[in-house]
């Protein structure tokens, strides 16, 4: 879908994040926002606080949770549910850059056409 790389991927999710987002009925992206802290307390609970058995058991419920959602949608390999932090704070750094170029009604470049951000 992005054969240019990843500059080309960044810029087609920043052009719908924010929009969707906005769309997303807020009981349900409250949900959404509260899953998605939790997947990154969990690895960060693992170096900074707390009882070192407790925070690894909780960083494995949540591995075992991506790795059950991952088989759900494709055939990925077991490491990628172990790591998944990396992919997620990707995921967090391309959402703030679509919602902060959204409420800048700023345009973003895409497959060669510049489509406002929002």
């Amino acid at each position: 879908m992005y054969p240019h790389g990843l500059r080309e991927l960044v810029a087609g999710w920043t052009k719908g994040f924010a929009s969707g987002a906005g769309q997303t009925p807020l009981p349900l992206l409250l949900l959404v926002i509260a899953w998605l802290t939790g997947l990154m307390l969990a690895p960060l609970g693992l170096v900074l606080a707390g009882e070192p058995w407790l925070r690894l058991a909780v960083y494995g419920v949540y591995v075992a949770q991506v790795a059950w959602l991952l088989r759900r949608v494709g055939t990925f390999h077991w490491s990628v549910a172990l790591f998944y932090p990396a992919p997620l704070i990707f995921y967090f750094a391309v959402f703030a850059r679509s919602a902060w170029r959204a409420g800048r009604k700023q345009e973003v470049a895409w497959k060669g056409r510049q489509i406002r951000g929002d």
